[in-house]
Formats: C-alpha cells, structure tokens, sequence
C-alpha cells in the first residue's frame, strides 16, 4: 500500500466505491465494498485501470439483477504492465487534503516544483475577512439564504488558477455591501444581477475591490503556510520515543499539504496577475 508506517492493526477494507444498484443514481444505497481495489495505490498521473461503466450507468436504469451485473475494469491501451508491477489506479481528481482526509495518506510529487492540479480551501480566512465588518452578520445572511455561504476555494491546474465562481460571488457582495453601508434589498440587487447572469460586474469599483479583498486572503495564507513549513523543518521530535518511528512520516505528509496550499495560492495568484488582477490594484506588491 501506500507509504504508511508498519503497524500491527488488522488490515481493514477501506475501498467502498459507489456502484449503480437501485433505479435513482442519487440512491445513497449505490455503494459497494470492492476488496480488490486495496491492492491499488493511488496516482494522478498513469492510471494503470479505468472502471467500465455499466449498462445501469450508460441507460440511467436500474440494473437487470438486484447485485448489478459485476464491476469491470480495463487496461488503457497505452499503458503496459509488468509482472511484478505495481498497478496504480486514480481514485479521482482530489487534492492531497482531500487523499489525507479520505485515505490517510498524500500523494507524493516526483519533484518540488510539481504540485498535482487541485484547490485550495481558504474558507476560514474570507469567512473572518467578512465577519470582522460591520455588516457582517449581514452579508453573510445573504449568502446563506442565496446558497453561497462557504465552500470558497482557489483552484489550480496545469492550464489556469484562480478563485472559484462561489469565492467571487462571496466577496463581490462583501465589497459591495462594505463600500454603500447600506443593508436594504436594493443595495444589493446588482450583486444579484451578476450572480442571475443579468450583468458581467457590479461596477469596476467593485472588480477593483473584490480583487484586491482576494490578494488580501492570499497574503495571510502565504503567511501561515510558510510559517508552518518553516516550523516543521526546525522539528527534530525531541522528546520522542523510539516507538513514534511514524512522526517524520507524518511530518512529511503534512509538510506536503501546506506545500500544496502555498503553491496554489501562488498559481492562483499569478493567473489573477495574468488576467490583469494586480494591474488594477497595484503592481508593486513584490509577487
């Protein structure tokens, strides 16, 4: 398996996958225990295995037979395999967060500079950028009601980066509400335009400001994750007994999740200079 510490724990299947058993595909009975996905190791890249979709999956019907008609799997056709060879298999196109949380382990780049394509959650930093105005409670009563009170990430693959349509909707109506001080329904129905597809910006006060509100969380990320690099590089585990063998592995694996986080703001950070962010708020910010 993955490169996990030895340990004398029985081993537990832990690959439930979802598998098409009753008519609705939302049916949270769809799930399935599949053993022999345990002798398969995550990888983003060179997957040596890609599922086969069912009839029940192709047609959106309930399978023939009550237990579906079996879970294939085929070899792409340009990829080989050895014997003795360890086969991989993409578990899906998940961020190393998402792997540790889901999996217990990260995935490992093949240099320092890779990072795999994937987000970045910064919902704790914009939640407070918010909170800490005056109109606060307000702002974020709107967006709950609206549907967009959280999940606010910055994205990041080979082709783009930047922050997702839920952060930008967000901060738009913080900047908005922050500049009118105002908490009536009009004051925010710009806002609303934009978010219904009714207009492209609010105003390009508003662009200049939201942007710069983002430039602003990206700061104080890079901030906290270079100082928590920076602190696990100076831990030598003093203290520890020959029996945490299992902390520089764990070190290591954290080290990689703040590595993601700061190159993906980083990324996200030069696509939005890219796209004329820093332009319209300043150039000289040393980025």
């Amino acid at each position: 398996m993955n490169e996990t510490p030895s340990s004398t724990s029985p081993p537990v299947n832990t690959r439930c996958i979802y598998y098409r058993l009753k008519s609705s595909k939302e049916d949270p009975d769809n799930l399935t225990l599949c053993p022999i996905l345990d002798f398969a190791n995550h990888t983003a890249k060179g997957s040596h295995m890609t599922p086969v979709p069912s009839e029940a999956d192709i047609w959106n019907t309930a399978p023939v037979k009550p237990i579906g008609k079996g879970f294939k799997f085929v070899s792409p056709a340009d990829t080989a395999v050895q014997e003795g060879e360890e086969i991989f298999l993409t578990y899906g196109p998940h961020p190393n967060r998402t792997l540790f949380v889901e999996y217990g382990f990260v995935s490992k780049s093949s240099g320092e500079a890779e990072v795999t394509d994937g987000e970045v959650d910064i919902q704790d930093l914009v939640g407070s950028l918010i909170l800490d105005q005056k109109l606060g409670a307000f702002v974020r009563s709107v967006l709950e009601d609206e549907g967009y009170w959280g999940d606010w990430t910055l994205y990041y693959c080979a082709e783009s980066a930047g922050p997702s349509w839920r952060l930008t909707t967000a901060l738009r109506l913080h900047c908005l509400v922050v500049s009118n001080n105002a908490i009536h329904d009009n004051a925010i129905q710009p806002w609303r335009d934009v978010k219904g597809g009714k207009r492209e910006t609010i105003s390009d006060e508003n662009e200049i400001a939201w942007r710069q509100s983002l430039i602003t969380v990206c700061d104080a990320l890079i901030t906290r994750a270079q100082a928590s690099l920076h602190g696990l590089k100076n831990d030598n585990f003093e203290g520890c007994s020959g029996s945490d063998d299992w902390l520089p592995w764990m070190r290591e694996n954290i080290r990689m999740l703040w590595k993601e986080e700061l190159v993906g703001v980083l990324d996200a950070m030069n696509g939005a200079a890219a796209r004329g962010y820093k332009e319209e708020v300043g150039a000289n910010r040393g980025y």
